[in-house]
């Protein structure tokens, strides 16, 4: 086994080395000058090739093969190759293949001489095998030049960029070239040779037909064109679509060239017949723009062509030739010339002679500057402008022209028939010229009109025709329309003037129209009429009528009570014109005048308008002018119109329209317009609309209907702004004072409805959403920015009930509760809610709403205030019951900050102009409301911290609130207060609340230094009471005590005083430091005050300093400020701390003013001036009679007065805090 492996081994080593030897010795052969020449001899000794190269390049393991500036020359190919690359594939050598799988060629130059081979000697080719053996296999050229010739002409391609795939049955082609009669050849597409299906496009640019088009034997000049095309095949059937812009030419046998611009086409070739389509041919000359469609099969042949645009002149040798010379000879028998537009042109037959036959062939579309002659008739036509067909034989003509050079004739109708042997021809026409000139053609055309050569007539008519029959014998009927004619009829000495018109007399009939007549000041125009004279029936009708302001009135005087029913509205106008005047049938036998109006306003018609128009009316207090340009009027059937009219109140311009009845007197508007500053303030006025509120100027209106009769008036109205809609529709009895009014604001977020109802009850209701944004779009002067309103609220008030409505100005409470005490004002369960309604300055407030109607109920279950320094909600309930108002509520509030809703300065202007304060309700209230509130700014900036309570309301007479928690500067307080109509108290308890001292001096001092700043720690505890029956407190009563221990004093006014009188003294000196520099250190501070009235008591004022003790009694005058102190001021500290020190001794030596031995000084004055008095020494002996009754232990209690309550009402809440002397 492993000598196997051996040889193996070697054997395929050899194998490699024998085939790298092979491939370079092979390329080195190829490129060696003796093989070169070798092989390039024997080429074209055996097979007339000419060979040249460079470098070829061999490898036999990627069969790739690489040639340099190759050379091949034969006889019938020429091929210049600078570089190439042939690439074979190992897997078709396998399978017998000999054909490379890749072919790149980079610059190439191929020229291909075809020869020319007859038809019997063709071989057939079967492609399909070839390039079936050729597959797979990729052909690229980049940049080559491609050259064939044949039959002495060469077609060659410069520039070829080609890549062509041959895979799986199937070739991919993508081809890029450019000629010497093209810009540029695209050409890209796929082909399945074997189902022969596939699908391409070619584009072709600048295509120069005449070098292309030689080898052809065509020369059609130098042109160029732009050729694209989308080519499909299917089996046995091929489609093409193409368009191109550029000259093709075809000549005539004349050698004049027929040129078309730009084309449109697809095509389709099949066995069973084929069809072409041009959608778009643009012909240069002659002018031609239209499609053309060809269609041959077994059935026969169908030909359709359009043109926009064709001179018949320039187009007859083309339709000499093209179509059959009967049908040519017919055609231009008549016509001789003309421009036609619109042509349609269709052609069908089982052949192409049937096709192109007379009675084959549909011809339609309009000729301009026609020139038509009518065989063996005096007659020729120049001019001619209209329709003309061609149809089963029969042209057909419609439009105008001249005749005979001098009669203009329009609105024709022209038919030739060709089906007979002789052209029978039928005309109708209008015409106008000279009298002269037509009266000479009815004498030629007609010999029974010889009696007008009697006549004498000038001027100018206009008439109508009628012609049929064979020429030269035609039926001729004529009818005459003068146009400032003058007819000079005998006996008449002077001419009759007509300036327009058409007169007629037949069988007992009178009959004219168009007649124009010229009175003074004034003229009639087109008027047309019939008079039988048998039964005097007269029939008339006036295109138009124009009367001057002059002629008018006139007119309108004759009649005494129209005079006086139109002088109150100062009426002007410049002139009225009307115009389809029609009067129908009506005799004219005796008729009085109260049977002639309503007989005349049912067969009088006429539409019209009324220039320059102004007049002016009165509305109660208001004067409004009316004006218009141009109003707009009509009359039919009884029924007076008012055609949509410029229509200008006052500043304000509308358009309007309606009709006014005169049988009912029924007035109908309709329109739309805009209201101005001027118009608003005066209805403003008239109606008393909000002076803050208003529509945003100009306010477009719409209204959609209004009718006013004897009964009532109803409308319909609209007003519109940028995004917003208001639609009203309202209707008033005249006679009933009811009214009913629909309201609907739409808008991007909006949808509200308004219904009202009145009668003897008023009956509302309100559904939908409003949001405030939409609002603005409409008005402006709206307090509202933001915010949405959604309702579903519906009110029913009866007639007992509106007069609640007109005192609510006066006593809104009352009125309040009439309304919804009577159980009817919601007869339906209602709701309404509000969200972030926002309200501008000087409010400037947002609002939240949830609120519930039924009843005699209004429940807001949920509401929220928001305001800079405000932010509360809560929920209200009112019920309104037989006895009494009940009210139901609950606020809640994070913080409420005073001062920024009432600021100091708005504070100080309400206290220069005070304002009696007085709560009278004039309905029983029974109200409850609890309010929290976590934070509460004063004005003042002071601070509340938690306020909590509840304010009742009994019978609307008494008042009361409680406050069982509220935290003020770290303090916590009690109070309650109550009010009737005779007498009100209040009582504010402060519990016992400790904390320092320098925290709550700055707490009651927010916005300045305070005067008295005292610091370390403190506990106190006190109660205040007051009543009155007319100012707020005539009786007080009150106590607070306070103690601190070790602490400092910043400052106290008086106390430094006090203290900076006793410093020089000899005892005290170098004991009391230099307050105005030093803080005073403090071991223990005590203060117990009371207040009766205007007078605040300080039964105890002790303060324990380093090295004195001091001790203060008396009163201060809170009236007057006025002070009566006693101050003692021990320096012996020593001796008092011992003596405190021992248990019993210490009260009974000290007393209450802790000291042995003391120094009496009195302050009187008031507190901004105090004066310091020494008392005399004597005074010391008051702390050894204190000393005699503590020896006996008599209490100090004795010796004091217990408090007189002497005015107080509410003595009750005062002994219960006197009797329970806890925490005093």
């Amino acid at each position: 086994m492993k000598r196997f492996l051996l040889y193996f081994g070697l054997l395929f080593l050899f194998f490699i080395f024998l085939l790298g030897f092979c491939t370079l010795n092979l390329t080195f052969f190829l490129n060696h000058p003796f093989f070169k020449e070798k092989l390039k001899n024997y080429l074209e000794r055996n097979h007339q090739i000419k060979v040249e190269y460079h470098h070829v390049s061999v490898d036999l393991v990627k069969l790739h093969f690489k040639f340099q500036d190759f050379k091949l020359e034969h006889p019938r190919l020429f091929l210049a190759l600078p570089k190439a690359k042939v690439d074979f594939d190992w897997s078709k050598l396998v399978r017998g293949s000999y054909f490379p799988e890749e072919v790149h060629l980079s610059s190439p130059t191929i020229k291909l001489s075809i020869p020319e081979t007859p038809e019997e000697e063709e071989i057939k080719f079967d492609y399909k095998a070839l390039l079936q053996k050729l597959a797979p296999i990729r052909f690229v050229v980049r940049d080559g030049n491609f050259s064939v010739e044949y039959k002495g002409k060469n077609f060659e391609l410069k520039g070829l960029n080609l890549n062509l795939i041959d895979r799986k049955d199937q070739l991919l082609f993508d081809l890029k070239a450019r000629a010497n009669f093209f810009s540029q050849l695209s050409l890209k597409g796929y082909l399945n040779y074997v189902s022969f299906f596939g699908e391409g496009s070619v584009e072709v640019k600048e295509l120069n037909l005449k070098p292309a088009l030689k080898l052809v034997d065509f020369d059609p000049g130098e042109n160029k064109l732009n050729l694209q095309a989308q080519i499909s095949v299917e089996k046995d059937r091929v489609y093409a679509g193409f368009s191109g812009d550029a000259p093709c030419l075809i000549r005539l046998d004349d050698g004049q060239r027929v040129i078309c611009g730009y084309f449109e086409g697809v095509a389709i070739l099949g066995k069973d017949g084929w069809e072409v389509e041009f959608p778009l041919l643009d012909f240069h000359y002659p002018r031609l723009k239209g499609e053309l469609k060809v269609l041959a099969t077994a059935k026969g042949i169908d030909v359709s062509a359009k043109a926009d645009s064709l001179d018949f002149e320039t187009i007859s040798p083309v339709l000499a030739k093209l179509l059959p010379r009967d049908v040519f000879k017919a055609i231009s028998d008549y016509l001789k010339g003309g421009v036609f537009t619109e042509l349609v042109f269709q052609a069908r037959g089982k052949d192409w002679d049937e096709a192109f036959s007379l009675n084959s062939i549909e011809l339609s579309g309009e000729v301009k500057d026609g020139k038509v002659e009518i065989p063996g008739l005096p007659l020729s036509f120049a001019g001619v402008e209209g329709k003309v067909s061609l149809e089963k034989a029969k042209l057909r003509f419609e439009g105008s022209g001249i005749v005979n050079e001098n009669i203009q004739f329009i609105d024709s109708q022209v038919i030739v028939d060709f089906a007979p042997k002789e052209p029978r021809l039928e005309v109708k026409s209008q015409f106008s010229g000279l009298a002269e000139n037509l009266k000479d053609l009815v004498l030629r055309l007609s010999k029974d009109a010889s009696s007008l050569e009697n006549y004498h007539v000038s001027g100018k008519v206009e008439g109508s025709i009628v012609l049929s029959g064979y020429p030269p014998s035609l039926d001729v009927a004529l009818s005459l329309f003068p146009k400032d004619v003058a007819v000079s009829i005998a006996p008449l000495k002077k001419a009759v003037r007509v300036s327009s018109g058409s007169i007629d007399y037949k069988n007992e009939r009178f009959s004219f129209s168009g007649i124009n007549l010229f009175f003074e000041d004034g003229k009639a125009l087109d008027l047309k009429g019939l008079f039988e004279i048998k039964n005097k029936l007269l029939s008339l009708s006036i295109s138009q009528v124009s009367l001057p302001k002059e002629t008018l009135f006139t007119l309108l005087s004759l009649d005494e009570g129209i005079k006086q029913k139109l002088e109150p509205y100062a009426i002007d106008l410049d002139e009225v014109f009307l115009k389809d005047v029609a009067l129908s049938s009506i005799s004219l036998g005796n008729l009085d005048k109260e049977q002639a109006l309503p007989l005349l306003s049912q067969s009088l018609s006429f539409s019209g308008r009324i220039k320059g128009l102004s007049l002016k009316f009165d509305l109660t207090n208001q004067t409004l002018s009316l004006s218009s340009p141009e109003l707009f009027i009509s009359f039919k059937n009884g029924l007076l119109y008012l055609d949509e009219s410029l229509v200008k109140v006052e500043d304000s311009e509308f358009s309007l329209f309606g009709s006014y009845a005169l049988a009912n007197s029924l007035l109908t508007l309709r329109g739309k317009g805009e209201v101005k500053e001027t118009l608003y303030g005066k209805i403003s006025s008239l109606v008393s609309l909000p002076q803050g509120v208003r529509l945003k100027l100009p306010a477009k209106v719409e209204l959609q209907k209004l009718k006013l009769d004897k009964e009532k008036i109803a409308g319909d109205l609209s007003i519109l702004g940028e995004g917003a809609k208001l639609s009203l529709q309202a209707q008033y009895g005249l006679a009933s004072k009811g009214l009913d009014l629909t309201a609907r604001f739409e808008g991007n977020r909006s949808n509200l409805s308004l219904s009202l109802s009145y009668e003897q009850s008023l009956k509302v209701n309100l559904k939908g959403e409003l949001s405030a944004l939409d609002t603005l779009l409409l008005f402006e002067g709206l307090p509202l920015s933001y915010g949405k309103i959604s309702s579903d609220l519906s009110l029913n008030l009866e007639e007992r009930d509106f007069k609640a409505l007109k005192d609510f100005k006066k006593d809104p409470l009352q009125a309040f509760y009439r309304l919804l005490s009577s159980g009817n004002l919601f007869p339906r369960p209602s709701s309404l809610h509000i969200k972030d309604l926002t309200l501008k300055e000087p409010l400037s407030l947002t609002a939240s709403l949830s609120a519930e109607f039924e009843n005699s109920t209004v429940s807001i279950s949920s509401f929220r205030i928001k305001k800079e320094g405000l932010d509360f909600n809560g929920s209200l309930a009112v019920k309104a019951k037989e006895d009494a108002l009940w009210i139901d509520g609950k606020l809640f509030s994070e913080t409420l900050d005073l001062a920024k809703i009432f600021p100091t300065e708005a504070l100080n202007a309400t206290k220069e102009k005070p304002k009696k304060a007085e709560i009278e309700l004039t309905v029983p209230v029974n109200a409850n409301i609890a309010f929290s509130l976590h934070k509460v700014i004063l004005p003042t900036n002071h601070t509340i911290e938690s306020l909590n309570g509840t304010l009742s309301i009994v019978n609307g007479t008494t008042y009361a609130l409680k406050l069982p928690e509220v935290n003020f500067c770290g303090l916590s307080f009690t109070a309650e207060a109550e009010k009737t109509n005779v007498f009100h108290y209040g009582y504010i308890e402060l519990n016992p609340s400790q904390g320092d001292l320098l925290d709550l001096f700055s707490c009651l001092y927010p916005n300045e230094m305070p005067k008295i700043i005292f610091e370390g720690p403190f506990k106190a505890h006190g109660f205040f009471y007051f009543d009155g029956e007319k100012s707020l407190i005539e009786h007080s009563y009150g106590e607070v005590y306070a103690t601190s221990h070790r602490g400092y004093m910043y400052r106290a006014p008086l106390l430094m005083r006090v203290l900076g009188f006793l410093s020089p003294i000899d005892l005290f000196r170098g004991k009391i430091p230099d307050l105005e520099k030093n803080l005073l250190p403090l071991d223990e501070l005590t203060l117990a005050l009371m207040a009766s009235n205007s007078y605040l008591l300080v039964d105890e004022f002790f303060m324990s300093a380093q090295g004195f003790r001091l001790f203060s009694s008396g009163y201060v005058n809170l009236k007057d400020k006025g002070l009566a102190l006693t101050f003692f001021v021990s320096p012996f500290k020593t001796v008092d701390v011992i003596i405190e020190h021992i248990p019993y001794l210490s009260r009974l030596l000290l007393g209450k003013e802790r000291m042995l031995v003391y120094l009496p000084l009195e302050v009187v004055g008031t507190y901004d001036n105090p004066i310091i008095v020494p008392l005399h020494p004597a005074s010391i002996g008051k702390g050894i009679f204190r000393f005699v009754f503590k020896f006996f232990g008599i209490s100090e209690d004795f010796f004091q007065k217990k408090p007189e309550l002497e005015g107080i009402k509410r003595k009750d809440v005062l002994e219960r805090k006197l009797e329970n002397p806890q925490g005093r």
